[in-house]
């Protein structure tokens, strides 16, 4: 679910189409944040920047250009008719024009931003073709195990483990194991009753939002799966993301008491 990391989160990456995706959501859910009421671009760019939370800390100058573009387009489109579905009509708008642009894939769309090292594009876009390699051609566990990994991964907060055995489960199945539905609160609503009513457990805000909010990015990029070969793709995209996402070195830390009791040790050593 859209929260305010998300918004910072599609800053960094350069996305105003995920970043009012999010912010609308957090609209329409009624958060304390505020739209544009100009549609005169120079107005627009001093409005956006207020309304951006102060907490997504230096946003750039193109960033703030390029979104103030993409929401005239999309206000045009919805008529510039205000009323109390405003933000649901515009959120409506941008899931449908992503949903466009996947349906044409060769459709190609220039960088926003300078390109300084093609060596380190060429190796970033190798090492996601290698990792896609391995996510197709892993091999999948059996169905208890599975269960088993996703309340494992529901216990910890690991969202891309639990969304994997989820879709593998799926794919063996009939029964609705995931939202069909680009709806934030909807999303939320049906990971909370799939988790109840499958794994017996009850997750936690956090997860659910974690969870939500990801799942959100999928289906508006890979559209909402209904066939078991879009179930697939969004499996392999999420086991992509996996094996894509940098590893962290975990330290050992020595507790108090295991210092203590060490130098207390060498003292009759």
């Amino acid at each position: 679910m859209a929260h305010i990391q998300s918004l910072q989160a599609a800053i960094d990456r350069f996305d105003p189409e995920g970043f009012l995706v999010d912010y609308l959501t957090l609209v329409t859910r009624k958060a304390s944040l505020t739209l544009p009421k100009s549609l005169v671009k120079e107005t627009l760019l001093i409005e956006w920047r207020d309304c951006i939370p102060s907490r997504c800390g230096n946003v750039t100058d193109p960033f703030i250009e390029k979104l103030t573009d993409v929401w005239i387009q999309v206000v045009r489109e919805q008529g510039t008719k205000l009323g109390d579905t405003f933000a649901e009509e515009c959120y409506n708008i941008l899931i449908n024009r992503a949903a466009t642009a996947k349906d044409h894939p060769n459709d190609t769309r220039e960088s926003d931003t300078p390109v300084n090292d093609l060596t380190e594009v060429v190796s970033s876009i190798s090492d996601h073709y290698q990792n896609e390699k391995k996510a197709r051609k892993k091999k999948p566990k059996r169905s208890i195990e599975l269960v088993e990994q996703a309340k494992e991964a529901c216990k910890i907060h690991q969202v891309e483990p639990f969304l994997e055995a989820i879709l593998v489960l799926a794919g063996r199945t009939d029964k609705a194991l995931f939202p069909a539905t680009s709806i934030p609160n909807k999303i939320y609503a049906k990971w909370e009753t799939v988790i109840a009513a499958i794994f017996k457990m009850k997750a936690d805000e956090e997860f659910l939002e974690s969870l939500s909010g990801i799942w959100l990015n999928l289906v508006t990029k890979h559209g909402i799966p209904t066939r078991k070969s879009q179930i697939k793709t969004i499996l392999i995209a999420v086991r992509t993301q996996q094996l894509s996402a940098p590893k962290v070195q975990k330290k050992e830390t020595e507790s108090a008491v295991s210092k203590l009791l060490r130098r207390v040790s060498k003292w009759f050593s």
